[in-house]
């Protein structure tokens, strides 16, 4: 039809002495209602509505980057803090080992147990998450905490199995950190959020049957599923922290920058544990069937 209209146009306009079997039209002349005249001009109202969306969203991009730049900062520090402690404690394994011997040692690693569950889970609230007086002191005591529980988890396997895990991490999740920057929306993994959580479930479900049966292969394949799943967990929840025109219904918020970075940390955390447990099962160094782990929040 627009082809047709268009054809129409495009034609010249016909004369009468082209067309002498068309009977001229008798009677009143008709009523010509010509078309309204074209707008070449915009209002004011339309070009301070053409200034302020180019403002809003400079403000957003500009707000963006600052929320991306808080939460990689956090990351960064309680990543490095984790690191330390991993190393630190696989180093002196028999000094960790009297520790937990000693009732207050176990105080104290229950303690941190409790604090890395229960900080992820206050957040979920909206009033404690976007004030910084009370999500920025519970993100500390959560790194603190992680970083001790990790540390305690680190000394059933060797010091060289625990470097080569963290270099495997590292390189890891800047791939896939790279990987989750492209603007591309086919790359896109944020509507796959239940898919993934789903998934968790199943990891949880094989965890337990694994721990029951003590089956060697099942728990290669278990922690092989893992380091995969959180790679795409690192993924998913990168691609909401950096947001984008085609994330606008799933990016985070800019205020919720403690709990982009606990996210991201739990993320990074679990695919560290099962590429540890993969590494030190290909090299039969340390407790390969070793459970401690903790599960994506």
């Amino acid at each position: 039809m627009l082809l047709l209209l268009a054809f129409a146009q495009a034609l010249p306009p016909l004369r009468s002495a082209d067309t002498p079997h068309i009977m001229k039209r008798t009677g009143p002349p008709r009523r010509v209602v010509s078309p309204p005249p074209s707008r070449t001009t915009m209002t004011e109202e339309e070009e301070e509505e053409d200034q302020i969306f180019p403002l809003d969203e400079l403000l957003d991009r500009s707000s963006r980057v600052t929320f991306i730049r808080r939460v990689y900062g956090l990351l960064s520090t309680s990543l490095g803090l984790t690191a330390i402690a991993c190393i630190a404690c696989a180093a002196n394994p028999r000094a960790i080992s009297s520790l937990l011997l000693d009732p207050l040692g176990q105080i104290f690693l229950g303690v941190c147990a409790a604090v890395g569950v229960a900080a992820p889970l206050a957040l979920l609230a909206p009033s404690l998450r976007h004030d910084p007086a009370i999500s920025i002191p519970i993100f500390a005591a959560f790194s603190f905490a992680e970083a001790a529980v990790l540390g305690v988890a680190c000394t059933a396997f060797k010091l060289q199995t625990i470097v080569r895990a963290l270099a495997q991490t590292a390189a890891a999740t800047l791939g896939l950190t790279v990987y989750a920057y492209q603007p591309n929306p086919n790359l896109d993994l944020t509507p796959f959020g239940s898919v993934l959580f789903a998934s968790l479930l199943v990891l949880t479900v094989a965890g337990i049957l694994g721990a029951v049966l003590r089956i060697p292969w099942m728990a290669t394949a278990y922690s092989a599923f893992g380091a995969v799943l959180f790679s795409l967990f690192i993924v998913h929840d990168t691609e909401k922290i950096v947001g984008g025109t085609h994330r606008r219904h799933t990016h985070l918020d800019t205020r919720d920058y403690v709990l982009g970075a606990i996210t991201l940390y739990l993320d990074i955390a679990n695919l560290f544990l099962f590429l540890l447990r993969l590494s030190a099962a290909a090299s039969g160094a340390g407790g390969g069937d070793d459970d401690n782990h903790h599960h994506h929040f």
